[in-house]
């Protein structure tokens, strides 16, 4: 997943980057239709508080090996068109107009070692079942504060120059 999330963050970046500098009403609709779509998610986020997760008992998952691992979990990231916009909204609201170079290299090994330590974080700590029943304890606030924190990105990429 985290070079999954490197490679996106290259071509969001790089690529996305150079158009909306050359067409400037791509930038301006680009930056509406993710910060719309941020503020939804965050709506999604903020609605889904109340809801309960349901795990599944331990000791149910196949054991599969690092190469079909890696590649299930890098298909799957770069698969994911919502990473895309995700990286693209955040990118369009809080980049510099004129990007030093070296964010080439920095953002996406950023990208990398933040996805990488997310996932393994969610693998290694939420799988057992203290920390599952520590998050469902504060499920509400966590999804009700990173709602927040979503819409206000929405609102700041909407209503930036």
């Amino acid at each position: 997943m985290g070079v999954g999330c490197a490679i996106l963050v290259l071509i969001a970046f790089s690529g996305l980057h150079q158009l909306l500098v050359t067409v400037p009403w791509l930038f301006v609709t680009l930056k509406i239709l993710g910060g719309l779509y941020l503020f939804s998610m965050a709506v999604k986020i903020f609605r889904g508080a109340n809801q309960p997760l349901i795990f599944g008992p331990e000791g149910q998952a196949e054991k599969i090996g690092f190469g079909k691992s890696f590649s299930v979990g890098l298909v799957t990231q770069l698969c994911n068109p919502k990473t895309v916009l995700v990286l693209a909204g955040i990118f369009a609201a809080l980049m510099p107009r004129d990007i030093p170079g070296y964010f080439y290299w920095v953002l996406p090994a950023l990208g990398l070692f933040i996805d990488t330590l997310w996932y393994t974080f969610v693998a290694f700590v939420l799988s057992s079942a203290r920390p599952q029943r520590v998050y469902l304890r504060y499920k509400k606030s966590i999804s009700r504060i990173s709602g927040g924190v979503m819409a206000l990105l929405g609102i700041k990429l909407i209503f930036t120059k």
